[in-house]
């Protein structure tokens, strides 16, 4: 039928013979609704009213021999059309081998350009945010040239093309039909017109593409605003007991190819009206994951699953007031002004991932230091703060292994996942690639009274459950103390139990203690994915004349979860996992509203269960599920470990199992974790 095609264009428009060879130009005006169009696909092609109208299929022009070639059309959707969907292609030799356009004007507004393979061998090759809003009912010009392996596309008559690239896989595709439609919206064309190209036709002509570019001035200008807006944290209330300050939001910063003295930074002395202003959590360059294989032709990182949260994140970056790409570290400054009797206090600084090496500053004085990209960072401040303001400062680096040899040399295949030296050498990344940097996860400020609660296990069963209590005194004299233990319905208030579980607690100067107890005979509503049930607990300190001085409240639920003769069992019941992987949580780890919908859209699927996959969540996204009632394998960092032979450094093997059981310490009190996994896909027979 294609070739056909072919040959009726050519006795249509004599001057051109069969493999374009003695003429240059076919054009097509879209004036003979009669006209015999060779389709491919179910939907609709038509010439109506002097264009050409696609929907769900397309339609191919000129030659299945054509090679090297200019074309250019116009095309637009109906004005009553909900949104702009425009596709093409060219050296279309089947429906398989070609390479395809598109113009999208509805939840992103880009340009695309990828080539189809048989077998996947299909490879994006563009997608190039729009710095316009396409329209339905206006028309938009394109002229695309290909010539050998270099390939650009020209938006509305524009001296410079959108897309100037080259694809070093063009053999693939090496010649065919230009064609027209393929969207599910109904596209108009018109004014089709091909012209012939000499191989060497591109040659000489310099790689540039179209670029909305931000003047140096205009970000210095967006920086001062930034900057002369920023307000340091100012609680309005510290409680006798527990105060738990956010640190998050807008933070200052400052990039390391910026700094003049590195050693001054850390100091509340030295002015920093000239920094920037960045946002907390984030990292500080683009979500870049690599799964599922969609490269980007220039830089050859994976794109990833969606094309609007690639777009989100490069916009993000690229609207910074420094330039991301030459940073390599950063120092981070947060100015916190805390009320009178804040040196009587402890007080603790909670970082809860910071990737990938940091150090941390209060007033000047280094307080800790930190290598990993998932654990929690903790440090004791008190007697370093002082009423009125305060400084925190952090160094953080992006790299901690530096240079490695053949970083990307492909060492085996996992499934279908290249496997390369950076994943293997570096320090455990999970899903993320170009090494991303920065405070990505929530900060606090923790403040309580000097005998405070340090931590909580709670180990649930069917009735009731076990309680593992750290207390720890703080202070320079004994302490005395009862504990009590409320449990509250999260979803009513309601109380559902109370008792002062342990009396007369006596605690010496500096000393830590870990209380077990536990309470049975209850009736609690079970956490199950189908029925997820959550309580509050709450543990609180009393001293003398029932001074309460310390509460902390620890979500959590009543369930069991174990494995015996080969079934597992949730709640003393067996237990079929429906469930899939993976979520979205790499791409969006502090989107709170994509966490709840995404797992809601997996409960609609009747999909109750999922998998970590090779990057554990964060405490946003595990609250999520044990709200939405999903249940979760928690997996550890670092995917491939020990493949082919390629046993790490014992430094990281060490630094990768310290911070896996920090998270495993971190999050077991939350029900949806249901089993933990330490690895995907290791390989300890290779070694």
């Amino acid at each position: 039928m294609i070739k056909k095609l072919g040959r009726r264009i050519v006795l249509s428009f004599a001057v051109l013979s069969c493999i374009y060879s003695q003429a240059q130009v076919l054009t097509e005006h879209f004036d003979n609704p009669q006209e015999k169009l060779s389709t491919v696909g179910r939907g609709n092609c038509r010439i109506e009213n002097g264009v050409f109208k696609s929907k769900d299929s397309y339609a191919c022009f000129g030659d299945q021999e054509l090679k090297d070639y200019r074309f250019s059309f116009k095309a637009r959707a109906p004005k009553e059309a909900d949104q702009v969907q425009i596709w093409a292609g060219f050296r279309a030799y089947n429906r398989f081998d070609r390479y395809v356009i598109g113009l999208k004007g509805g939840l992103q507004d880009d340009l695309y350009l990828s080539r189809m393979g048989y077998m996947g061998t299909d490879e994006l090759l563009g997608l190039y945010e729009l710095n316009f809003h396409p329209e339905p009912g206006k028309w938009y010009d394109f002229k695309v040239e290909v010539c050998g392996n270099r390939i650009r596309i020209f938006l509305n008559n524009e001296s410079v093309p959108r897309i100037d690239i080259v694809d070093t896989n063009t053999e693939l595709a090496p010649s065919g039909f230009v064609t027209l439609g393929g969207g599910w919206i109904e596209t108009e064309f018109d004014d089709l017109k091909i012209e012939t190209l000499a191989e060497n036709a591109l040659d000489k002509v310099p790689v540039k593409e179209y670029k909305v570019e931000t003047s140096v001035q205009d970000k210095e200008n967006k920086r001062r605003s930034e900057r002369s807006a920023y307000l340091p944290v100012k609680p309005t209330t510290i409680h006798s007991h527990r105060t738990e300050i956010s640190l998050d939001g807008n933070w200052l910063f400052m990039p390391d190819y910026q700094v003049k003295n590195q050693s001054e930074q850390a100091s509340p002395k030295i002015t920093d009206t000239d920094w920037h202003v960045m946002n907390v959590p984030d990292f500080w360059n683009p979500i870049r994951i690599w799964l599922h294989g969609e490269t980007m032709n220039k830089n050859k990182f994976s794109k990833g699953v969606s094309d609007t949260y690639y777009q989100k994140e490069t916009a993000r970056c690229e609207s910074y007031t420094f330039d991301y790409r030459k940073t390599k570290a950063a120092w981070y400054r947060q100015w916190i002004e805390l009320p009178a009797g804040i040196e009587s206090k402890t007080s603790e600084l909670v970082f809860d991932a910071v990737s990938k090496m940091a150090n941390v500053y209060v007033n000047g004085q280094l307080v800790t230091t930190h290598v990993g990209m998932y654990g929690e960072i903790k440090a004791n401040v008190s007697g370093l703060l002082k009423p009125g303001k305060n400084l925190v400062a952090v160094y953080v680096t992006r790299d901690y292994i530096k240079d490695i040899k053949d970083a990307e040399k492909i060492v085996d295949v996992a499934v279908t996942v290249p496997v390369t030296n950076k994943m293997l050498k570096d320090i455990a990344h999970g899903f993320y690639g170009d090494d991303p940097a920065g405070i990505w996860q929530p900060v606090s400020l923790i403040i309580t009274e000097p005998v405070r609660i340090e931590d909580v296990f709670i180990r649930p069963a069917l009735d009731g459950a076990t309680f593992d209590v750290t207390i720890k005194n703080h202070a320079a004299q004994k302490a005395t103390f009862d504990l009590i233990t409320d449990v509250v319905e999260d979803a009513t208030g309601n109380l559902f139990y109370s008792e002062k579980s342990l009396t007369g607690i006596v605690l010496k100067a500096g000393e830590e203690k870990v209380l077990t107890y536990a309470v049975g005979n209850l009736k609690p509503r079970l956490w199950t994915p189908q029925s997820p049930n959550l309580y509050n607990f709450n543990f609180k300190l009393i001293a003398a004349k029932g001074r309460e001085t310390d509460v902390m409240t620890i979500r959590s639920g009543f369930r069991t979860f174990e494995s015996k003769d080969g079934l597992l069992y949730l709640n003393g019941k067996p237990y079929w996992l429906r469930g899939g992987n993976h979520t979205p949580f790499a791409l969006a780890p502090n989107d709170r509203i994509l966490a709840n919908s995404f797992y809601r859209l997996m409960k609609a699927g009747n999909i109750e269960i999922t998998r970590t996959h090779t990057t554990p969540y964060n405490k946003l996204w595990i609250n999520a599920a044990d709200e939405n009632g999903i249940g979760i394998s928690h997996e550890g960092t670092w995917p491939w470990l020990m493949i082919n032979g390629s046993m790490p450094d014992m430094r990281l093997i060490e630094m990768w199992a310290d911070e896996y059981l920090s998270l495993l310490k971190k999050y077991r009190n939350h029900p949806s974790i249901l089993f933990w996994t330490v690895n995907n896909e290791m390989k300890f027979y290779d070694n």
